[in-house]
């Protein structure tokens, strides 16, 4: 069952929540009137670990995790490794299953947001790069890139830039 965590909260970033099970990991962005502004479900945390996210109004990135634990004896960072297919099920029937304590308002969107994947006009668009959200200490990573339209291909860093990519562990 989901259940809300303390996440690391980041000056000059948005506030972000943390709904974690032995599964999912839910991260939630809200703009500083409390509305979401994107989410980050990483699944599958056992297995072939990915991760779907969602910025306002619609932009999504499908990406696969590299634990970075491949030796006991180095203590690396997971990291985004790169786009991959997107395939609804099991994840929908996971998320139905294990979200009922969540808001309904954050249940629907997520749920909402899988049946929309991969057919929104953003999906898998290449650098989208989604803007600061506005507001003293509200806004993103000094700059997000959404995209990557197949497995494999890397995002660029935005021109002129470094990529600051949203993590899926704390």
């Amino acid at each position: 069952m989901l259940r809300k965590l303390q996440p690391r909260q980041i000056d000059g970033e948005p506030f972000r929540e943390w709904i974690a099970d032995d599964y999912f990991d839910l991260y939630v962005w809200h703009r500083p009137d409390g509305s979401i502004l994107g989410f980050q479900l990483c699944y599958d945390k056992g297995g072939a670990e990915r991760a779907l996210t969602w910025m306002h109004p619609d932009a999504f990135r499908h990406e696969r995790i590299d634990a970075g634990e491949a030796s006991p004896f180095e203590n690396r960072s997971p990291i985004m490794t790169q786009s991959c297919p997107f395939e609804r099920e099991p994840v929908r029937t996971e998320f139905l299953r294990r979200s009922t304590q969540l808001e309904p308002e954050l249940r629907d969107l997520v749920l909402a947001k899988l049946d929309r994947y991969p057919e929104s006009p953003m999906a898998g668009a290449q650098k989208f790069v989604v803007p600061p959200s506005g507001g003293q200490g509200s806004r993103l990573p000094a700059r997000v890139e959404i995209g990557g339209a197949s497995c494999g291909n890397e995002p660029s860093p935005p021109e002129g830039g470094t990529t600051n990519p949203i993590r899926c562990r704390e």
